[in-house]
C-alpha cells in the first residue's frame, strides 16, 4: 500500500484530519496502537 501521509492516532483531531486530506484528494492511512 502506498499513500501520501501517515496519521498517528485514531482520535477526533487525527479522523478529521483524514476528511479534510481526503477532500482535498490526499491519500492517507490512520494508524492505531489498538483497534
Amino acid at each position: 500500500m502506498k499513500t501520501q501521509v501517515g496519521i498517528i492516532g485514531a482520535g477526533p483531531s487525527g479522523l478529521l484530519l483524514a476528511r479534510l486530506l481526503h477532500l482535498q484528494g490526499i491519500e492517507s492511512i490512520i494508524v492505531e496502537r489498538q483497534s
